[in-house]
């Protein structure tokens, strides 16, 4: 059996967003609070700003790889409706895309699109607190993101599941 090349950039898509997400959600789930646990020593500053640092890294790869495997995902998608509608004699009864898929998804982009920007502007780095513990920038932001984080995976899931024939 032949892998499909779809199921291939689903795979990838879904690499991409494991990466990101879930190092997203252990930095802030996981390495702010138990480096913020007690006070601010340089190696425990170091050590925040090099994990935030290679975080970033890592996180702009997985970025740069949901865009190519989405572009690609999206244009199959299309392909499969056109391919449909070929071999049909009624062709108007089959759209390019599912009904509904490009409202879900136009929303989906505005929520990655946000997302990117909050890496953009770095509101997970690092910074010493007032009481001398490690803090984020922006603790408040980084809520807000793990909220669209789990809207962006729910959206992507109902979009991977609209109209499929089994």
């Amino acid at each position: 059996m032949m892998l499909d090349i779809r199921v291939l950039w689903l795979w990838l898509h879904l690499l991409g967003v494991i990466l990101w997400a879930g190092g997203f959600f252990y930095v802030l789930m996981t390495l702010a609070p138990a480096m913020g646990s007690s006070k601010a020593t340089e190696d425990r500053v170091d050590i925040m700003q090099k994990a935030i640092a290679q975080f970033r890294r890592i996180s702009w790869i997985a970025i740069l790889l949901i865009i190519v495997s989405g572009v690609f995902n999206l244009i199959k998608r299309i392909g499969e409706g056109q391919a449909a509608r070929e071999l049909s004699t009624q062709p108007e009864n089959y759209p390019l895309l599912p009904e509904g898929y490009m409202a879900v998804f136009g929303i989906k982009m505005l929520v990655v699109v946000g997302l990117i920007v909050h890496q953009a502007v770095k509101l997970l780095d690092p910074r010493v607190l007032d009481d001398g513990r490690i803090g984020l920038k922006s603790k408040a932001s980084g809520i807000v993101a793990g909220v669209l984080f789990m809207v962006a995976i729910l959206l992507g899931l109902v979009l991977v599941t609209m109209n499929m024939s089994v």
